[in-house]
């Protein structure tokens, strides 16, 4: 990225960058590219000159294989354990930018998080590699394939949550189209919810949870909707859902009680 940085148009229109993660082609832009830099601020897809970080006078522009498709690794996000959640969050909010969406594809690894994971806008898929997020054995109750882990300290929240913002029921559509495959998601005994739905619609899921404290998988059905209207949570698809449910220290911690699924239709949330 650095000697792609160094080059403009007048060097290069289109550029073959070597690097082992973040590599690919990249064509040259010309005009005011700023607002595509300022959302994407880990540079998956722009990637200004050094000349001009802003973008304004033009910058560089991945070709994707796919439309649409995006690789974890393009914006740097680690994946040996230590806390991703903030990149994988970034990496999100621009895919949230974009007109039609697109899905960001982690690598066959667990990613940690001390901080939650939020789809809000529709059509933002986050995939993994592997049916159901991995293979769960009995013998020792490891996870392989693609995972996100929470590594913080302990939390009311959701790990990953796939939500329509209260504020943005009357002006933004509701989330649909959304999908969480090919992943598993870990509680580690700290957070009280691994995956949380509230307010979607047409969503697609094929996801493992474990390891949570209140439930590994909760579907708000019926939250408080403040504009009124019928149930919130319609018509999603949940293939293979794969629940973890143990007894209370068995495999996990005494303080561990949680629900596989719960499934909340009471209208006052």
């Amino acid at each position: 990225y650095t000697a792609l940085k160094a080059l403009t148009a007048g060097d290069y229109r289109v550029v073959h960058v070597t690097d082992a993660t973040r590599g690919g082609l990249f064509a040259w832009r010309s005009g005011d590219q700023s607002t595509n830099i300022t959302n994407d601020t880990l540079e998956g897809e722009w990637v200004p000159p050094s000349s001009d970080a802003t973008g304004a006078s033009g910058a560089w522009q991945r070709i994707l294989d796919r439309k649409g498709r995006y690789e974890a690794d393009w914006f740097d996000i680690a994946d040996d354990g230590t806390d991703a959640g903030a990149d994988i969050q970034a990496a999100i909010d621009y895919l949230q930018t974009l007109s039609g969406g697109g899905e960001l594809w982690l690598n066959y690894a667990e990613y940690g998080t001390d901080s939650q994971i939020s789809i809000t806008k529709p059509h933002i898929r986050l995939m993994g590699r592997g049916h159901t997020g991995g293979i769960f054995h009995q013998a020792d109750d490891s996870l392989e394939g693609s995972g996100i882990k929470w590594i913080g300290s302990a939390t009311s929240d959701a790990i990953v949550q796939v939500r329509t913002p209260d504020t943005g029921l009357e002006a933004d559509p509701k989330v649909h189209d959304a999908a969480i495959l090919g992943l598993y998601i870990d509680g580690n005994g700290l957070a009280d919810y691994c995956l949380y739905l509230s307010t979607i619609s047409y969503c697609e899921f094929d996801v493992l949870t474990q390891n949570a404290l209140v439930a590994n998988t909760f579907c708000d059905t019926n939250a408080n909707t403040p504009f009124g209207g019928p149930p919130d949570a319609q018509h999603n698809i949940f293939h293979r859902l794969g629940i973890v449910c143990t007894e209370s220290g068995t495999p996990n911690s005494s303080a561990i009680t949680a629900n596989g699924l719960v499934l909340d239709s009471d209208p006052t949330g």
